[in-house]
């Protein structure tokens, strides 16, 4: 693709990408139908080359996640009912192959992350923000366990909860505050399948956002302004206490919407918005602390 800024790779509205240090996977729904569709990308000197758009599944907003082994999730809502269906992948020889599409709850808006075997979901039922964990149990099959209420109840239009867990179980999730985005620290307790909140939320003038955590701490936060139609990331660094320390917002784009980001473990950002109903990819490097995105 060449270090270069954003690059359009294909058409459709609410893109969610993840990624490790060899592939990326974007999904996203269709701009005309209820239809899911992917990108499967390799990684390679800081850049991702995307290959053709497949056709995976019906329903809306979907969320992907890949963890290192190649193993990849999949969480979207019905076009018909707020129930959320999942499907596991799995990439070998760089080819991703499915499983089946199997329903998990009711809900809306669903977020998910992954780090090794765990598996983190956020998501909506009736106005409660929830998190849901899990683990890959084998290539296909993945064991869940009970929601986790996350944060205060809101309005059902725009609650949402967006998560990013880390190799040290650490996670950040965003969730919906009356003047944006709260992001927070907490901490997976994978012996209980339970959460612990670390930090006071941080609250940001940003809607539809999305967040990502390197394994050094590092944390990205991405979304479209207030009041406005540009797509800014917000980047912190978590300290040994929990603590977040903010650095000042940077623009990514003017006109962009539904931005979602993703870090591999070594140093390769990405980060995915829709605009005018086609999809476009940003790419860069994190150093020292910093995220230095490809003009």
């Amino acid at each position: 693709m060449g270090n270069t800024g954003p690059v359009r790779y294909g058409k459709g509205i609410v893109p969610s990408v993840s990624m490790n240090n060899t592939h990326a996977i974007e999904i996203h729904q269709s701009q005309n139908r209820d239809k899911i569709w992917y990108h499967l990308g390799h990684v390679q000197s800081g850049s991702v080359t995307w290959g053709a758009s497949q056709m995976l599944d019906s329903g809306i907003t979907p969320s992907v996640a890949i963890n290192r082994y190649g193993q990849v999730i999949e969480v979207h809502q019905s076009q018909r009912r707020s129930i959320l269906w999942y499907r596991s992948g799995q990439i070998l020889d760089g080819e991703l192959s499915w499983g089946a599409s199997t329903r998990l709850c009711h809900g809306t808006k669903p977020s998910v992350s992954v780090s090794g075997d765990l598996i983190m979901l956020g998501f909506v039922k009736d106005g409660q923000m929830k998190i849901r964990l899990g683990y890959f149990s084998n290539y296909n099959t993945i064991q869940w366990f009970d929601n986790i209420k996350f944060m205060n109840p809101a309005p059902e239009e725009y609650a949402f909860v967006k998560v990013a867990v880390s190799s040290n179980l650490t996670f950040v999730a965003a969730s919906y505050s009356p003047n944006g985005t709260l992001v927070t620290v907490g901490r997976v307790l994978k012996a209980k399948m339970n959460i612990e909140i670390l930090s006071a939320p941080s609250e940001f003038p940003l809607n539809n956002p999305s967040v990502a955590l390197h394994t050094s701490g590092y944390i990205a936060v991405i979304g479209e302004e207030n009041f406005s139609d540009a797509v800014t990331v917000t980047r912190g660094t978590l300290d040994a206490g929990s603590n977040i320390h903010w650095d000042s917002p940077v623009s990514l784009i003017d006109g962009g919407a539904h931005p979602s980001v993703a870090f591999s473990e070594l140093t390769t950002v990405i980060g995915v918005f829709e605009k005018n109903y086609k999809l476009f990819s940003a790419h860069g490097l994190l150093e020292h602390n910093e995220i230095k995105w490809f003009q």
